[in-house]
């Protein structure tokens, strides 16, 4: 019977960590992850602070343009799915993912009141799509790449990581919009996370491809 001290003890806290550790590309993969979580977590977190603040939208409108992002992403992450599916490569899709939510993010600091309120919404439900999307077909990756016999501590180091992302990721965006006064050039430099998920996934498919041969 696993005692509470025992499940408490280090060696049981960071076997996760040493289990991502073990197999080269989930490092990398984790890596990504944090980036593209960092890059939702913000989007969805200030949107409607954003239109309201910044844009001059009312309340309505701001929630209805954040709604269509919500909705985009649910919808979307099925596509995703399917493709990477069809594709029988998560990796490559993660790889498009991170390029397009990089994108994405820098469109939306490009946002200003001279947007038409149809072309914003348009620009938030893509958004859903193109930087929203990531999570089910990471998770499926990491489940494929783990150490044998290990698919659940792999799952658990990962996702931990990924998810002081999101904790973190909004405090860390508050502040700079604080000390920037804006959120445009926030927005942009968060889309540069991105691009090193991108440069990180480009890394793991390199590293996949040379264990393979």
């Amino acid at each position: 019977v696993l005692s509470f001290r025992a499940l408490l003890s280090p060696a049981n806290l960071t076997e996760p960590f040493r289990t991502v550790a073990q197999t080269p590309t989930l490092p990398l993969l984790t890596l990504a992850s944090f980036c593209l979580a960092a890059i939702q977590g913000n989007l969805l977190s200030f949107a409607v602070t954003y239109l309201t603040d910044e844009i001059g939208l009312n309340l309505i409108e701001a929630g209805a343009a954040s709604s269509a992002m919500l909705i985009a992403g649910v919808a979307g992450r099925i596509l995703m799915g399917w493709i990477a599916d069809r594709l029988g490569s998560a990796l490559a899709v993660l790889r498009i993912l991170a390029f397009t939510a990089a994108g994405a993010t820098f469109m939306m600091s490009t946002i200003d009141r001279s947007w038409s309120y149809g072309a914003i919404v348009a620009l938030f439900a893509a958004t859903g799509i193109l930087a929203t999307t990531w999570n089910g077909v990471f998770l499926a990756e990491v489940a494929r790449i783990a150490p044998k016999g290990k698919v659940g501590l792999a799952t658990a180091g990962s996702a931990f990581i990924t998810f002081l992302a999101y904790s973190f990721g909004p405090f860390v965006f508050a502040t700079a919009v604080s000390t920037v006064g804006a959120y445009g050039p926030v927005y942009a430099g968060v889309a540069c996370l991105g691009l090193v998920a991108a440069v990180a996934l480009l890394i793991a498919g390199h590293l996949r491809k040379t264990s393979d041969r």
